[in-house]
């Protein structure tokens, strides 16, 4: 019985393994260039679009405001159109008011519910503002005291040790001066350079390290009572900004209007852009980003509703002043990831604080817990999993919105405009994933080697 094993030649399988590396990376580059042949007019809209965003951005803050604001509301006023009375639906602008009126209502009532009460604690608050500035001027001064007393007692410490150890001179050692036999004085524990107390190795007293450290803190205290006291001369400029608000208001609830109206117009005329080779992919892409929008616009603002009650119920059995008030503010920053929570936890545990230590800690467990509930429990329960983004990716949005288009909508808006393009990314990384050529395996075909056997 003879058995021989035929395998091929190592050249051959070198030459086999670079044939198909070059074709693999011919393919690429053919699905490149043709990309750009065919997509060349696509690519000319999205920049002319991201050139229009830049140039006009200090108007389009209604329209974006309005955007979202339609697309939140829109379901709504789909489920309306389609009750039937008779033979006939409801009308488009029917729906449409009565989503106004359902949600213009409802805001009503609860402005009049949790505004005065709001209300009041500002007053308050700004009421209390000096007596809570002495109250940190009080516990600075202890603070600095304490300090004080802590570095001295290092300083001497260390001054001890480098006599023990002969680094320095000891200040009442005897020494001879001349044929006399005089012996020298010892320094002036008060002595002075250049205006400067010293300690008598030649040290700064810590005394002026703290002095110092109190002058900037009176300063900048001063400063700040001085700003809070003096916002009533800025009254003319706050009408006017609520005149403003008011008109931006009324503006953004016209465009609300136009946008729920011409939603199917603008989908079929953004469609029609597309060349009908992508169109389905285009319709995929808009199917896969409404999913991601649905989550992060309408759970976000679950979350702020669940996050403002829990807060309130909690400052409440803590016994914290303001509740009303931090609870309105805990809400509304909510809007913005990551920062609001840090932004509106800040003030909390500080006005814990004034009250006591006890209070400021429960305060700061409190909030913690919140938050811990809403990672682990309201994100996965509201949102899901389609809603989940990267912290980097959201801080980056963060900091690009408020820089470039909005100190305030910016951080607002940035979370469902990262989700957009994380959606569009994702969908064509996954696409080249299942359609993209494969890099070539180094191990060998299984039909390369066989026995041949003879009996």
């Amino acid at each position: 019985m003879n058995v021989k094993e035929i395998q091929p030649p190592a050249s051959a399988a070198a030459r086999a393994d670079g044939s198909s590396s070059k074709s693999g990376s011919r393919a690429i580059g053919r699905r490149g260039v043709r990309f750009l042949r065919t997509q060349w007019r696509s690519l000319l809209l999205i920049g002319f679009v991201l050139l229009v965003l830049i140039a006009f951005k200090a108007v389009l803050t209604p329209f974006v405001l309005s955007f979202a604001l339609a697309y939140v509301l829109y379901p709504a006023v789909v489920r309306l159109t389609r009750i039937r009375f008779g033979r006939h639906h409801v009308p488009v602008w029917a729906s449409i008011l009565t989503v106004y009126i359902v949600l213009i209502g409802g805001a009503a009532l609860l402005v009049s519910l949790t505004g005065p009460p709001v209300l009041a604690q500002l007053q308050k608050l700004i009421d209390n503002i000096p007596s809570y500035a002495a109250q940190a001027n009080s516990a600075g001064d202890k603070l600095i005291a304490r300090w004080q007393a802590t570095f001295s007692t290092w300083v001497l410490n260390a001054e001890e040790a480098a006599i023990d150890d002969g680094t320095i001179p000891s200040p009442s050692g005897d020494a001879n001066d001349g044929a006399g036999g005089s012996t020298s004085e010892p320094p002036d524990a008060s002595a002075s350079k250049d205006g400067v107390e010293t300690e008598p190795s030649g040290a700064i007293r810590p005394n002026e390290a703290a002095k110092a450290v109190s002058e900037v803190k009176d300063k900048y205290l001063a400063k700040l009572q001085s700003w809070l006291e003096g916002l009533g001369a800025q009254m003319p400029i706050l009408i006017e900004a609520l005149i403003r608000s008011i008109f931006n208001f009324f503006l953004v609830l016209m465009l609300t209007f136009m946008f729920l109206i011409y939603f199917p117009k603008l989908f079929a005329f953004s469609r029609r852009l597309i060349p009908v080779q992508y169109r389905a992919e285009f319709e995929k892409i808009a199917g896969d980003v409404n999913d991601r929008l649905s989550g992060v616009v309408r759970g976000q603002l679950l979350i702020c509703l669940v996050n403002g009650v829990l807060t309130y119920i909690g400052f409440v059995m803590i016994g914290v002043k303001f509740a009303s008030l931090l609870a309105f503010v805990a809400g509304v920053l909510s809007l913005i990831p990551i920062f609001g929570t840090i932004i509106s936890t800040i003030p909390a545990v500080l006005l814990g604080l004034t009250q006591s230590v006890t209070i400021g800690l429960s305060v700061l467990g409190w909030v913690v817990l919140i938050h811990i509930l809403e990672a682990y429990v309201l994100n996965p329960l509201i949102m899901g999993d389609s809603a989940h983004m990267n912290p980097l990716l959201i801080v980056f949005a963060l900091l690009v919105g408020s820089h470039y288009f909005h100190p305030i909508m910016g951080p607002l808006l940035a979370a469902p405009f990262a989700a957009i393009i994380q959606t569009v990314f994702l969908h064509f990384l996954t696409r080249e994933e299942d359609h993209g050529v494969s890099e070539p395996s180094l191990a060998p075909p299984a039909t390369e080697s066989s026995a041949l056997s003879t009996t």
